[in-house]
């Protein structure tokens, strides 16, 4: 009965988390349905930059951590960025062959969302990887822990 109670302990901690993840929808971008004077809107501008998905011959990114920038060279010259200042200072920008674009200023969690929908509707490589353990971490980590296991064990045997 002990024991039901310590996995009971943990499916509470640990299962709420995972089952509602990807419940709530992220905000939206506020820069994709942005309208410049010309009538285009963010979106049109990632549909001319990456065109099928993937970003096109005549277009640039940069990818860094605090910044991610898209550009048609051709005309219509198209751009699109998201950026973080500071880490305390979010915004998104968007221009077509205007002298002035617009500039939104995001909260986190839309900078976040702006900064995936940007990398996966380009094909673009996150430049902020998830940290993995490798094949022979995994391995590694699973020996220790074994090892870990049998030192309990003898310990609580040896205790009786």
């Amino acid at each position: 009965m002990k024991h039901f109670s310590r996995i009971l302990f943990l499916a509470a901690l640990f299962i709420p988390a995972y089952s509602y993840a990807g419940a709530v929808p992220p905000p939206p971008c506020p820069c994709d349905t942005t309208e410049l004077s010309n009538g285009l809107t963010g979106n049109d501008i990632i549909d001319q930059v990456c065109p099928n998905g993937e970003l096109g011959p005549d277009s640039i990114s940069i990818i860094e951590p605090e910044t991610i920038f898209v550009q048609l060279q051709v005309p219509p010259s198209s751009q699109y960025s998201v950026n973080e200042s500071n880490g305390d200072s979010f915004s998104c920008s968007i221009n077509s062959d205007g002298p002035i674009g617009i500039i939104k200023k995001l909260s986190e969690e839309e900078f976040e969302s702006c900064a995936f929908g940007l990398v996966t509707r380009c094909s673009l490589t996150d430049p902020r990887p998830i940290p993995t353990l490798s094949e022979w971490g995994l391995i590694a980590m699973a020996g220790v822990l074994g090892i870990i296991g049998l030192v309990a064990i003898r310990r609580k045997r040896a205790a009786v």
